[in-house]
């Protein structure tokens, strides 16, 4: 793609031009200012690089250095470092009158050889509020064998240029790809090849040097300048397997001595790359899978030149792709052998909608899919919550935007075994690098994905095992089933019912039920009847934070028992499987009912309904039944009424519950229930589709009823008032209402509110992905900061259920766990001190926060 460009000269304090082009960035946006490696013109490596900058808003100032190329100077080809370093200083004061630049943030950037250039440039130089070097040179001497005759010639030359001859000149590189003197390494075939190719297409670029060059390169102290750098935040970024300056060096002699703001970004090339393509594939992301180099902009545009808030890398934030010890090429190697080759990259399935990997069919099909849980559920990485997707890459954007990993993780685990976690954990603990566990990605709240993470992927640990007698503690001597973690309600339920059994499971159908379902509570068609998903757990497998394989149930590490059965998932432990009770299935009966204010005349009468209808509800909870309804801006739908009984006289009673007491107010409600041979025939009828057909991308938080507020009439329509201001702001409330006060065989975490609440409803709107994000993220405060505090403050004593909320719950500790969350955040630091299983939300979080990079850092200790 073109760009703008302008052909620009300035001069220097010793009265040179110097000439260069211009690709203006945004107006009053950042500035930065590059010249190329050792001897090339600005032709040869810099232009995308440029081009990129610009188009991230970087007015970029790319000139030839003196004397090469189309800059003065005398003797051609004279390169001079210490003169290169101050001509930065120039072209900064050059740049800086330019009005289009913000003069207060202006960068310098440098490559091998100019990297070390402006280095040295920037820590003589205040103005520059950074210094970029990408694997900047660390070898400035010659061999002792050279230095004799470098300097005898060097001297020869003065005297025959003052003699009025022209200057002596040597090759940069032989035919056999050597310096003549020394200097550095010399090339390989490929990029001597490349310097051929260029000298064919560049005439200014030149293959000779001075004699002097090498004269100005002894006489220079790089490193002496370096040594006061700390004004100037620095990033050096550079391949691991970089042969010319090891990273070793640079490290050693550059990053460890400057004791200021610094980042050290470490990635990977292919051997073969030409050292010469090294600036495009390290500091521009252009068509590049790797998520390091992308980040390495961000880190730049975002940290450094945006605020200037910078922070050095700190051993209390886990590493992500290009900081220093993130871990290279070999040991991610290593990780795949132990785990057998089951250690996926990451590629976003969107990625079918951007360049390089563009597919037009593929695309179209994805976008219509996009806002629903099919696309995202068999991917390792991909998630459903659109506010942590963040648009990174996402099948709305142009083809021509790059397609990054944003906050989706860098490597994942396809699991198959124990020894598999054991071994993800011992590589995050070792590398420290962040965790995170994924089975289906359906969490609201973005539990299972983070920036660099490596992610344990659960969801191919299918087993499922039913137990005609089980005996788990004292109080249950039954069937159950045993459960592995990636296994799903649709597979689960099948396998029930065909061994005439049924088990507490929730509505949609591609959920987990090992994971937050039963961690968080897990409320279903059954909850009115046999509790909540914890309340039925019998045993845990998990393997802990520090690799250990532990059972956990009423008898054997109780303590983490309780805390898995509520107290949220991921983060008390990788959680392998789950056995829970089942119990007989039989027929049943379910029903629907619905009014508008189509009907009703007006809204203020259907208003009045809805709390009518909402005060119906205990006693048809009491006896058994869930209630499922949407309230929209001209209507309510229970869509589900589930009464786990076939019997004729026992449902008629339990519907004239909601009948009767509609009828008293004028609202006719026929309502007809219907027969199933089992829950999954009721659940295929009622649940299956609807769910499935229902976008899973929202903009979402949550609120517990309690039961005694909507027996209160006055209380009760202060509730409604509330729901009809959320609507009125293109709201929908999702709600359940169910009777959880069954107590449960075994202590549990299960929030306390449950106990005593009549219904749980969620608060939401669909994200509309074809509205910019920047709407979507307002109508995501508006939920937080005006829709519900309203909520909340009619319903006193309620809380949330935390795997339906809002994941900027201010009071998300009481909300969600309340007295329980001083007891499990013991057992947290009991099992996980070091905190390495970290959630949003999740018991323990608040030590932790992502900087702007998405590197997950400690704020806090426990105390």
């Amino acid at each position: 793609m073109a760009s703008y460009q302008e052909d620009v000269a300035f001069k220097t304090l010793d009265g040179l031009t110097l000439r260069g082009t211009l690709y203006p960035g945004s107006n009053r946006g950042p500035g930065i200012i590059m010249t190329p490696g050792f001897n090339l013109t600005r032709e040869t490596l810099l232009p995308k690089v440029a081009q990129y900058f610009q188009n991230e808003g970087i007015t970029a100032l790319v000139y030839d250095p003196r004397s090469v190329g189309s800059s003065d100077g005398f003797p051609r080809n004279n390169i001079n470092p210490t003169q290169q370093t101050t001509d930065y200083h120039d072209a900064l004061t050059y740049l800086k009158s330019d009005k289009r630049v913000d003069s207060s943030r202006i960068a310098f950037w440098g490559f091998s050889f100019s990297g070390t250039v402006a280095l040295a440039a920037a820590a003589l130089d205040t103005r520059a509020q950074l210094v970029l070097a990408v694997c900047p040179l660390t070898i400035w001497e010659l061999p002792d064998t050279k230095y004799r005759g470098v300097l005898s010639k060097a001297m020869q030359d003065r005297e025959s240029q003052l003699a009025g001859n022209k200057p002596f000149s040597i090759p940069m590189i032989t035919e056999k790809g050597e310096n003549p003197v020394g200097f550095g390494i010399g090339m390989g075939r490929a990029e001597m090849d490349l310097v051929r190719q260029s000298k064919e297409k560049l005439p200014n670029l030149e293959i000779n040097t001075s004699i002097q060059t090498y004269y100005n390169i002894i006489a220079w102290s790089p490193f002496k300048a370096l040594r006061i750098l700390p004004p100037t935040p620095m990033l050096i970024v550079t391949p691991e397997n970089d042969r010319i300056s090891s990273m070793q060096q640079q490290k050693e002699l550059i990053f460890d001595k400057a004791e200021g703001p610094k980042q050290m970004h470490i990635v990977w090339v292919k051997a073969d790359t030409d050292v010469a393509a090294w600036p495009l594939d390290l500091a521009v992301p252009i068509q590049t899978e790797e998520e390091s180099m992308q980040r390495t902009f961000f880190v730049v545009y975002k940290s450094f030149l945006g605020n200037n808030n910078v922070k050095a890398e700190a051993t209390h934030c886990k590493n992500i792709p290009g900081d220093l010890h993130w871990p290279s090429h070999s040991e991610w190697a290593r990780l795949n052998s132990t785990v057998h080759g089951r250690l996926i990259a990451a590629t976003p399935i969107a990625s079918v909608c951007h360049d390089p990997y563009f597919d037009d069919d593929a695309c179209m099909a994805l976008k219509t899919t996009w806002p629903f849980v099919d696309p995202h559920l068999q991917s390792p990485v991909d998630i459903v919550a659109p506010y942590f997707q963040n648009q990174t890459c996402d099948p709305f954007k142009p083809r021509h935007t790059r397609c990054t990993l944003g906050n989706y993780a860098s490597y994942s685990i396809n699991v198959s075994s124990i020894e598999d976690i054991k071994a993800g954990i011992r590589f995050a603990n070792t590398k420290n690098v962040r965790l995170t566990v994924k089975n289906t990605g359906h969490d609201l709240l973005g539990k299972s994905t983070g920036a660099g993470a490596l992610s344990l992927w659960m969801h191919n640990l299918k087993a499922i095992q039913f137990f005609d007698e089980c005996h788990h503690g004292s109080k249950y001597a039954g069937p159950c089933v045993k459960l592995g973690a990636g296994v799903i309600f649709d597979e689960v339920i099948a396998a029930a019912d065909a061994r005439g059994l049924r088990l507490t499971v929730g509505s949609c159908p591609t959920v987990g039920i090992s994971g937050g379902f039963t961690t968080g509570g897990g409320h279903g068609v059954f909850a009115s009847t046999y509790g909540l998903g914890a309340d039925n757990v019998l045993e845990w497998e998990v393997i802990t934070a520090d690799g250990r394989h532990l059972l956990a149930n009423a008898k054997k590490n109780a303590d983490l028992y309780w805390a898995l059965s509520g107290g949220g998932p991921g983060t008390f432990a990788v959680v392998v499987s789950v056995t829970m009770r089942t119990y007989p299935d039989e027929p049943m009966s379910a029903a629907s009912v619905s009014f508008s204010n189509l009907t009703l005349g007006s809204d203020e009468k259907f208003w009045h309904a809805v709390t009518t209808f909402h005060m119906s509800l205990p006693p048809v909870v009491s006896a058994g039944a869930t209630v499922s309804f949407l309230i929209a801006p001209t209507s309510l739908t229970a869509f589900n009424i589930a009464i786990p009984s076939s019997n004729a006289t026992e449902v008629d009673s339990i519907l004239k519950g909601i009948t009767v007491k509609m009828a008293e107010i004028g609202v006719a409600t026929n309502i007809t229930a219907t027969t199933h041979s089992g829950f999954l025939d009721m659940y295929n009828t009622y649940i299956r589709q609807a769910a499935t057909n229902t976008p899973a991308a929202q903009i979402a938080g949550g609120r517990l009823i309690p039961r005694g507020i909507i027996k209160d009439a006055q209380k009760s329509t202060d509730v409604t008032r509330a729901f009809r201001s959320a609507v009125e702001e293109g709201f929908n409330l999702l709600c359940v209402a169910l009777d959880a006060s069954k107590p449960p065989l075994y202590d549990n975490s299960v929030f306390p509110p449950w106990r005593s609440s009549l219904m749980t409803c969620l608060i939401q709107v669909s994200w509309d992905f074809n509205k910019p994000r920047t709407d979507m993220l307002a109508l995501q405060e508006q939920l937080t900061q005006s829709i519900m505090p309203q909520i909340e403050a009619v319903t006193p004593g309620g809380g949330v259920y935390l795997n339906e909320a809002s994941f900027q719950q201010l009071d998300w500790q009481e909300s969600f766990y309340g007295s329980n969350y001083p007891r499990l955040e013991a057992i947290k630091a009991k099992y996980d001190p070091q905190t390495l299983l970290y959630a949003v939300t999740a018991v323990g979080s608040e030590y932790w926060a992502a900087d702007p990079d998405g590197r997950l850092c400690r704020t806090s200790t426990r105390s």
